[in-house]
């Protein structure tokens, strides 16, 4: 069974958002092995043509996920740039750059010291361990 695949509609696929996140492009099915299981693959050559036509979804879906994440590299790279562009493009972001809104440079240092860690330490009741970095899965490399 094959199906019509977004790039036949001139929407970009999987493996256009590999490329634009530094992933190196397939050219084959089998260059996925790296971020993909076998099973996965198999099922992708059934249902498409060529590894060009995988949409982003089931691509990004299948990957495995990074070390510490839910997601795997391509997904992981989409959040962060929207992430990022969220944060740059919000005029109230406390980093920005406008004179006539943003913090000083000493406020800005007292700002960075804030962890999300010792907000809950300094207003919850009975907290009396937390790790550094709350919402970092527990590691023991950490």
């Amino acid at each position: 069974m094959i199906f019509v695949t977004a790039r036949e509609h001139g929407i970009p696929g999987y493996n256009d958002y590999r490329e634009a996140c530094n992933l190196t492009r397939a050219s084959s099915f089998e260059d996925l092995r790296g971020e993909i299981p076998d099973n996965l693959i198999k099922s992708f050559k059934r249902i498409y043509k060529h590894v060009d036509d995988i949409d982003l979804f089931p691509g990004g879906m299948s990957e495995r996920a990074l070390l510490g994440g839910l997601v795997g590299p391509t997904f992981a790279c989409i959040i962060g740039r929207q992430f990022n562009k969220l944060k740059r493009c919000d005029r109230f972001w406390y980093e920005n750059s406008d004179p006539l809104v943003r913090f000083t440079e000493p406020q800005l240092q007292e700002i960075r010291q804030a962890t999300l860690s010792k907000i809950l330490c300094d207003n919850c009741d009975g907290v009396t361990t937390i790790q550094k970095t709350l919402m970092d899965l527990v590691h023991p490399f950490m």
